[in-house]
C-alpha cells in the first residue's frame, strides 16, 4: 500500500512538472533534451547554469522507468534515473541502435540529526526508528524514554521531517513501518533552518540532506546499522548506509558532445561543490575519474558502473502463493523482508511458517514448503540424512542452497585478565576456554555454581566470576548458540547473572570496568562496542577440540571457531521453475533486502545473483521435462526418518554430520 500511495504523489508531481529550462526558447539543433528522473533533470539544470554553458536544455521528467522508454526509442538525448538501467530496458536500446554513455552523478541521501546532548542517541538499527518516525509514534511517543533506545530519559522528543514530497521523506518511509511517517512532525524543508532548530532544542531530532550536515555542524549525526555507518561516498557506494539512492545520467553516445562541457564541469571541484550545494552527495574518487573517462574516451560505451545488472527482473504481474519454513533463529528478519515483498507484490501471498528445522525440513521433502531457512553448527553437516534426501529427491526432486552468511556468539572479558600460566606470545589471546568451561561460567549447574575464575580452571586467577548477559527476549540465538555442544542439548543459562542488558555497548563499559566481569555478545556489537571511549576488552579463544581458536571474520567465515552457525536457504528446483518463488528469492538477494538478515557480511551479492539467474533457467527448462515417477517407499522413509535438528535449539546427532548431499 505504502509503495502504491509514494507512486500516485509521484505521477501527480511529474505530470504537473515537464518544463523547458532554456525559457521561452525555440527548440534548435543544439537543444538537448532530458527525460526520466526529475531529480536528475532538476540537480543537471543548476550544475548547467553554474557551468556558464549556453547550452539550451530540455527536460521532460516522466520517471525513470517512463524515462528509459523514451531514451531508447530515441525521443531523447538523456535520461535521469535513479537506479540501472534494466536488462530489457538496455536490450531495447540495442534494438535501436542506441549506443549510450552511463554516468554517476551524485547520490540522494539523508543524514538523521540529533542535539548533540542527547548523550543516548548514537547508533540506531534502522527497525530503531519506528518509535521515532512511525505514523503509530504520533501523538503517542512525546518522550526519549518511550523510543526503547537504552538508557534514553524523559526529555521532550521534537521530530523535524521535510514535506511528503520530496526525496528525502520517500527513503526514510521506506524504511519505517506504516503508512508514511508521523503526522505531529514539524514540517521544514529548509536544511540549515532544521539545523539550527535541532542545535537549539532540546530532545530534537531532524532530516536532512547528507550534504547539508558534512564537517562542523553543531548538531550530532545519528550512526545507521550495525556497522553504526554514517552517510559518506564510500558507504553508500558499497551499500552500508541504507538512506541514499544514486543518480544516473545516461546519454545517448550522438548527443555526448552537446553537454560534455556541462559534464567535465560536473566532475570538477567546482562543479562537485555546485552538486554538493544542491543537497546531494558526491560519488567516490574513483568513481568521478570513472566518469571523467567515460566522457573522453569513445571506448567506454555502455554499463560502467552497473554492469552487475542482470536480465532477471521481477514482474510487476507477478501472482501465487510461496510457503517458507525453517528455524526461527532469522524469524524478524524473515517476517520484516516477506511483509516488505508482499507489500510490493500484493497479489502473491506468502506464508512463512518458521516452526523449527525439524518440522521445516520434513514438510519441505512432503512437498509442503517452496523453500526452508536452516543452520548449521560445522562446515561438513548435513541438512538432511541420507533416507530424507532420497525421499526428498523422490517427492520434490533436485534442491539448490544458497549460503546466507554466518553469526558467531564472542565470549568477551575484561582486558586485564590473565590465565596463570601464559600463552606463547604469538597465540594472539590471553585466555582460552574449553566447550566444557563456557557451559561451567554460564550454564544452570545444580551442584556447586563457579564463583570465582579459577573455578573454571586451575590455571585462572583467583578473582570473582561476574556475568552481565542480554535479556533472554534479545539473547535468543546467541545464548542457544553459547550453551549448546554439539551433539548434545542446549542447557539453561543460569539464573544468578549479576544484570541483564541488551545494549552492548553498555555491557562492554561494564566488562571494561570490572577485571572479572564477562559477557558474550554477537560478533557484530562486539565491533561496534569495542569501540566505546575506554575500552579496556579482549575476546576469549575457545578450544572446541580442535585447539584454541580466536573469533575473527576469518575464523568466522571458515568456521573454525567452535561457536559459528550457518545459516542457508534451501528451494527445489520444482518451486524455483515458478516466477512467485523466483521472485521471494530474488528480493532476498537484493543488497538493501539481504542486510536485514544481520549476519556478518558478504561481498559476493552480484556473484549469487548471477548464479540464481542460471538456476532460474535451469529450473525453467527441467519443468518441461518429463520426470520419473515417484517411489512410495523413498516417500514413506522420507516421512518417518526424523530430521537432525541443526539449530542451538536441538542439536544435531553425530549422524547428521554425514556429508552433505548434493
Amino acid at each position: 500500500m505504502k509503495n502504491v500511495w509514494r507512486g500516485a504523489v509521484l505521477i501527480l508531481l511529474l505530470a504537473s512538472t515537464i518544463m523547458t529550462f532554456s525559457l521561452f526558447a525555440q527548440e534548435t539543433s543544439q537543444d538537448v533534451t532530458i527525460t526520466g528522473s526529475k531529480i536528475v533533470s532538476d540537480l543537471l539544470a543548476i550544475v548547467t547554469e553554474n557551468s556558464g554553458s549556453e547550452q539550451s536544455l530540455t527536460a521532460q521528467p516522466n520517471g525513470t522507468s517512463a524515462g528509459f522508454t523514451v531514451f531508447c526509442t530515441l525521443e531523447a538525448d538523456m535520461t535521469g534515473s535513479t537506479r540501472a538501467m534494466s536488462a530489457d530496458e538496455e536490450f531495447l536500446c540495442t534494438q535501436n541502435n542506441i549506443f549510450y554513455r552511463e554516468f554517476l552523478l551524485a547520490y540522494d541521501a539523508l543524514a538523521i540529526i540529533v542535539n548533540p546532548d542527547l548523550s543516548f542517541v548514537e547508533c540506531l538499527n534502522p527497525s530503531q526508528l519506528n518509535p521515532i518516525f512511525a505514523p503509530s509514534a504520533a501523538n503517542s511517543v512525546l518522550d526519549w524514554s518511550l523510543t526503547g533506545i537504552s538508557d534514553a530519559d524523559t526529555t521532550p522528543l521534537r521530530v523535524y521531517l521535510p514535506s511528503d514530497d520530496t526525496s528525502l521523506y520517500g527513503l526514510l518511509d521506506q524504511s519505517v513501518n506504516g503508512f508514511g511517517l508521523r503526522s505531529d512532525a514539524i514540517t521544514e524543508n529548509d536544511a540549515n533552518v532544521v539545523i539550527e532548530a535541532v542545535k537549539n532544542t532540546a530532545g530534537a531530532v531532524g532530516v536532512v540532506p547528507a550534504s547539508a550536515v558534512i564537517g562542523e555542524s553543531g548538531v550530532k549525526m545519528v550512526k545507521i546499522g550495525s556497522d553504526c555507518v554514517t552517510p559518506s561516498s564510500e558507504t553508500l557506494s558499497n551499500g552500508s548506509y541504507p538512506f541514499g539512492t544514486p543518480l544516473y545520467l545516461y546519454v545517448n553516445s550522438s548527443a555526448l558532445d552537446k553537454i560534455s562541457q556541462v559534464l567535465a564541469f560536473a566532475f570538477s571541484d567546482e562543479g562537485g561543490q555546485s552538486i554538493i550545494d544542491a543537497g546531494y552527495m558526491l560519488p567516490t574518487q574513483s568513481a568521478i575519474t570513472t566518469n571523467i573517462a567515460i566522457l573522453t574516451d569513445d571506448s567506454l560505451i555502455g554499463r560502467q558502473f552497473t554492469k552487475e545488472v542482470t536480465a532477471f527482473r521481477i514482474p510487476d504481474n507477478i501472482f501465487g502463493t510461496v510457503t517458507l519454513g525453517g528455524n526461527s533463529a532469522l524469524k524478524v528478519a524473515v517476517d520484516n523482508l516477506t511483509r516488505a515483498f508482499s507489500s510490493q507484490y500484493p497479489s502473491v501471498t506468502v506464508t512463512a511458517e518458521l516452526q523449527g528445522q525439524n518440522v521445516a525440513v520434513r514438510r519441505y521433502c512432503n512437498g509442503e514448503q517452496d523453500i526452508i531457512i536452516v543452520a548449521t553448527r560445522t562446515p561438513n553437516q548435513a541438512v538432511f540424512t541420507p533416507d530424507q534426501e532420497v525421499g526428498c529427491q523422490n517427492t520434490v526432486g533436485k534442491s539448490l542452497t544458497f549460503e546466507l552468511g554466518k553469526q558467531a556468539v564472542v565470549l568477551v572479558a575484561n582486558g586485564d585478565l590473565r590465565q596463570t600460566t601464559q600463552p606463547d606470545q604469538d597465540a594472539g589471546y590471553n585466555i582460552c576456554l574449553t566447550v566444557d568451561q563456557v557451559l561451567r561460567i554460564w550454564a544452570t549447574n545444580p551442584e556447586i555454581p563457579a564463583t570465582n575464575w579459577n573455578m573454571i580452571g586451575d590455571n585462572l586467577p583467583d578473582l570473582d566470576l561476574q556475568l552481565i548477559a542480554p535479556t533472554p527476549d534479545q539473547g535468543g540465538l546467541l545464548t542457544d548458540l553459547l550453551l549448546t555442544k554439539i551433539g548434545s542439548p542446549t542447557l539453561i543459562l543460569r539464573d544468578d547473572v549479576a544484570e541483564s542488558n541488551d545494549d552492548a555497548r553498555y555491557r562492554a563499559t561494564a566488562v571494561s570496568l570490572v577485571e572479572g566481569l564477562v559477557t558474550y555478545m554477537s560478533w557484530n556489537d562486539y565491533l561496534t562496542a569495542s569501540q566505546v571511549e575506554g575500552a579496556n576488552l579482549q575476546l576469549i579463544a575457545v578450544d572446541g577440540g580442535d585447539g584454541c581458536v580466536m573469533p575473527s571474520a576469518d575464523t568466522i567465515a571458515d568456521m573454525s571457531y567452535p561457536y559459528t552457525i550457518n545459516h542457508q536457504l534451501i528451494v527445489s528446483q520444482k518451486a524455483l521453475a515458478r516466477s512467485e518463488v523466483q521472485g521471494v528469492v530474488w528480493y532476498l538477494f537484493q543488497d538493501s533486502n539481504f542486510a536485514t538478515f544481520g549476519l556478518i557480511a558478504r561481498n559476493d551479492l552480484s556473484t549469487v545473483r548471477e548464479t540464481l539467474q542460471t538456476a532460474f533457467a535451469d529450473a525453467l527448462t527441467a519443468s518441461l521435462t518429463p520426470q520419473p515417477e515417484i517411489t512410495p517407499e523413498a516417500t514413506a522413509d522420507a516421512e518417518m526418518t526424523p530430521s537432525p535438528e541443526a539449530t542451538p535449539d536441538t542439536e544435531p546427532t553425530p549422524e547428521a554430520e554425514a556429508t552433505p548431499a548434493s
